[in-house]
C-alpha cells in the first residue's frame, strides 16, 4: 500500500509543543511568579515532639499508634491560621485543648482499612498561638511516617505555597499528559508513520501513562479527582502499566517480536490487573506489592538495556542507503530517549530504597525528580524522532514514485502504459464511473518506418503524444496501448464535449504540422460511453471506440505521407 506523509497540521503540533515547552517552562519557574506571602511559611518537620524529645521519623506497622505534640508558632501576620500535611496511609486525630479539631478515618478500624495517602489543610482555631496541638496517628498499612511535608501559614498562603512547589510536576505532568493524547488520538491514522514502526503507537499512551503518574505521585490529582482512594490507584495502577507501554514500543518497533518479547508483555499486563484486582476483593493493597513492582521492573530494565545495546549494534551494520539512514537515526534516537528513562527508573528505584547510603537529604531532594527528567529527555528522542521519520517517509514516497513511474510510464512518450491503462479502465468498471473513452491511430506510421527510418517513426508517435497532452489536459487517463494506439478517458459523457475537444485536438494537430518536414501527423479515432455497455464494463467500450477509430482509418486509406 503507499505511504502518505502526515498531515501538515500535525506537524505544526509537534513544533509548537516542542518549541512552546521551554517557554512555558521558564515563565512558570521564574521569580515572577513567586508570590509575597502575607507571613512565612514555616516549616514544622522539626518542632514535633514524642514524649517530649524531637521526633523525626518512625516506621509502623499496622494498627501502630503514635502522640505528637507540637507548639504552634506565634508568628504575626496571620489572618487564617492553617498547618499544610501529608498523610501516607494513616488516619489521624487532631486536638487543642482536647477539643478534636481536624481528623481523617478511623482509628478503630485501622487493622483491616488501608487509607490512601492525602494532603490535608488544617484550619487552625484564631486563638491557636502559642498553644498545643496534640496529635494522634494510626498506620492502616505498614509505613514510614514523618513529619517532613508539615507546614504552618496563612491558609491562602498554603495554597499557593502548595502549588508554588510542586510548578516543575504540573508543567510536565500536564504537558506528558497534553502531548500524549495527541499522540493517541492522532498517530494511528497516520500512516506515513505508522506503517512500518507499530511502536510508535505506544509512544502516546506511555507519555500519557507518564503524566498522570507525576500528576498522582505529586498529590496532584487532588485538584481534580476529590477522592484520594481513586488518586492512590492511578498513581500506582500507571507506575505498574510503565513496563508494558515500554516493552511494547520496543517490541514492535522490531519486524518481528520474538518470544522473550510476548512473555515479558505479558506479564507486564498481567502484573497490574492482578494487583488491582487483588486490592479490590480485599487482598494486599495496591500500594503493598510496590516492592514487588520495582524488583520486577529493576530486573526488565537490565534485560531491557541489554536487547536494547544488541539493537543498536545491529542498526549500525544496516546499510547506508539514504531512506535506511534516516530510518536508522530515527529508530536509534528513540532507543536513547528508552535507554534515559529506563536509567533513571532505576537511580529512583535506588534513590526510594537507599536513604541511608546516599544520603536521607539527597534522597528527599532527588525522589520524583530523576525519573521525571528522564521523561523529559525521552519526550524531546521522541519528538526528533517524528521528523526523523517524516525524512525517512519522505523519501520511500519517492522512491516509490519512481518505481511506479517505471512501472506504469511508456517510456517513448511519457504517456501511461497499456497496464495502467488496463488497470484503471478496470477501476471505471468496477466503480461505474460515466466516462466517454476515446481511441486513437496514427495514420502512416508504417509507412514512416519503411521509407524514413524507425528513428523517424518514433519521433512521429513522441510528436502525436504531446499534441494529446497539450490537448487532453484535463484527461482522466492519456495513454499509448501500444505502436501506433493511444487511449484517451473523459469525464462524463457529453458528446457535444467531446467533439469540441476532438475539435480542438484536430486544431492542434494542425499547429505541429506546420512545423514538422519530414512526416505529415494525421490519425484516426472513434469513442463509445462506457455507459452504453450494460454492465458498465471499459474493455467493451474502449473496443467499441476501435471499431468506429477503424471505420475512420479505412476512409483515411491510401493517403501518402
Amino acid at each position: 500500500m503507499k505511504r502518505e506523509t502526515p498531515p501538515r497540521k500535525m506537524l505544526m503540533i509537534f513544533n509548537f509543543l516542542a518549541l512552546m515547552l521551554p517557554v512555558i517552562l521558564g515563565v512558570f519557574l521564574s521569580s515572577p511568579m513567586d508570590r509575597k506571602y502575607t507571613a512565612p511559611v514555616e516549616s514544622l518537620a522539626d518542632d514535633w515532639k514524642m514524649g517530649g524529645m524531637p521526633f523525626d521519623k518512625k516506621s509502623m506497622q499496622a494498627g501502630d499508634r503514635l502522640v505528637l505534640t507540637l507548639k504552634v508558632p506565634e508568628t504575626d501576620g496571620i489572618r487564617t491560621p492553617a498547618i499544610l500535611m501529608d498523610t501516607y496511609y494513616c488516619a489521624y486525630e487532631m486536638y487543642i485543648d482536647e477539643r478534636k479539631i481536624a481528623y481523617y478515618g478511623n482509628p478503630l478500624r485501622a487493622d483491616d482499612e488501608v487509607l490512601p495517602k492525602k494532603t490535608d489543610f488544617v484550619i487552625l482555631p484564631d486563638d491557636c498561638r502559642g498553644k498545643t496541638i496534640v496529635m494522634h496517628v494510626y498506620a492502616t498499612t505498614d509505613v514510614r511516617f514523618n513529619c517532613s511535608s508539615f507546614y504552618y501559614g496563612d491558609v491562602e498562603d498554603l495554597h499557593y505555597y502548595y502549588i508554588q512547589n510542586r510548578r516543575l510536576p504540573i508543567l510536565v505532568g500536564g504537558f506528558l499528559i497534553v502531548f500524549g493524547f495527541l499522540l493517541t488520538v492522532t498517530i494511528p491514522f497516520v500512516e506515513g508513520i505508522t506503517s512500518k514502526n507499530k511502536g510508535i503507537l505506544f509512544h502516546g499512551p506511555a507519555l500519557l501513562d507518564l503524566g498522570l503518574y507525576f500528576f498522582c505521585f505529586n498529590q496532584l490529582m487532588g485538584l481534580v479527582i476529590p477522592s484520594p482512594a481513586v488518586c492512590v490507584y492511578i498513581e500506582h495502577m500507571t507506575l505498574y502499566l510503565l513496563p508494558f507501554f515500554i516493552q511494547c514500543i520496543i517490541s514492535f518497533s522490531s519486524e518481528r517480536t520474538n518470544k522473550s518479547d510476548t512473555v515479558l508483555m505479558a506479564i507486564d499486563l498481567a502484573f497490574p490487573i492482578s494487583a488491582m484486582a487483588s486490592s479490590l476483593i480485599g487482598g494486599a493493597y495496591i500500594s503493598d506489592l510496590l516492592v514487588v513492582a520495582h524488583t520486577l521492573m529493576a530486573i526488565q530494565s537490565l534485560i531491557v538495556i541489554h536487547r536494547l545495546v544488541t539493537v543498536t549494534k545491529q542498526l549500525r551494520q544496516t546499510s547506508q542507503d539514504y531512506y535506511l539512514y534516516n530510518g536508522t537515526i530515527a529508530t536509534l534516537t528513540v532507543i536513547g530517549g528508552l535507554s534515559a528513562l529506563i536509567i533513571s527508573a532505576l537511580l529512583e528505584i535506588a534513590v526510594w530504597y537507599l536513604p541511608s547510603v546516599i544520603g536521607v537529604t539527597i534522597s528527599r531532594i532527588f525522589r520524583g525528580s530523576i525519573l521525571m527528567y528522564g521523561t523529559l529527555l525521552m519526550t524531546a528522542c521522541m519528538i526528533a524522532s517524528y521528523f526523523y521519520y517524516l525524512v525517512a517517509g519522505k523519501n520511500e514516497e519517492t522512491i516509490e514514485r519512481e518505481l511506479e513511474g517505471i512501472a506504469y510510464e511508456d517510456e517513448l512518450t511519457g504517456l501511461s502504459n497499456r497496464a495502467y491503462c488496463q488497470q484503471q479502465m478496470e477501476s471505471y468498471s468496477r466503480s461505474r464511473r460515466k466516462c466517454t473513452i476515446i481511441s486513437f491511430d496514427i495514420d502512416g506510421l508504417k509507412q514512416a518506418n519503411d521509407i524514413l527510418g524507425h528513428q523517424a517513426g518514433d519521433r512521429m508517435i513522441r510528436d502525436f503524444a504531446d499534441v494529446l497532452k497539450k490537448t487532453f489536459i484535463d484527461a482522466l487517463l492519456c495513454g499509448r496501448m501500444g505502436g501506433d494506439e493511444f487511449v484517451v478517458v473523459l469525464e462524463g459523457e457529453d458528446e457535444r464535449e467531446c467533439e469540441n475537444s476532438l475539435s480542438a485536438f484536430q486544431s492542434e494537430l494542425t499547429k505541429r504540422n506546420r512545423t514538422l518536414r519530414d512526416y505529415y501527423l494525421k490519425a484516426s479515432w472513434g469513442y463509445a460511453f462506457i455507459s452504453e455497455e450494460a454492465d458498465y464494463s471499459a474493455r467493451k467500450c474502449y473496443m467499441l471506440a476501435d471499431e468506429k477509430m477503424y471505420r475512420m482509418k479505412n476512409e483515411h486509406k491510401g493517403v501518402a505521407v
